[in-house]
């Protein structure tokens, strides 16, 4: 009896874990676009931690100092942009590039990141 409680919390452990990860590109680009014009690029570092739809968060850090995070609320599945409501384009875009626009304005961060 006990080795199958053991067992069973093993199993349960490792499954739980294989839905979790986390991703790090110290070798993307990231853009910032504003009304359709690209106002700023830089190389950057993506880190990347999701576990299944239950939580997700990205921290892209530029080289020119600017640091945006994406997050996800656990509870509400909203996304966030460094604290403002956003929503991520289907993936990938062209030669794979992931973006996320900020809701109700003209603003939108992309990237080529392999962390995601």
């Amino acid at each position: 009896m006990h080795k199958a409680i053991f067992w069973g919390l093993i199993l349960f452990t490792f499954s739980s874990a294989a839905k979790a990860g986390c991703a790090e590109d110290v070798q993307a680009q990231c853009s910032y676009y504003k009304s359709g014009e690209l106002k700023s690029q830089s190389a950057c570092k993506v880190t990347t931690c999701a576990a299944s739809d239950t939580y997700f968060f990205s921290t892209w850090e530029w080289s020119n100092g600017n640091v945006v995070e994406i997050k996800m609320d656990p509870d509400t599945k909203e996304t966030t942009l460094n604290g403002k409501p956003t929503y991520g384009f289907p993936l990938p875009l062209k030669d794979d590039i992931v973006c996320f626009g900020v809701v109700d304005t003209d603003e939108m961060m992309c990237t080529n990141s392999q962390a995601f």
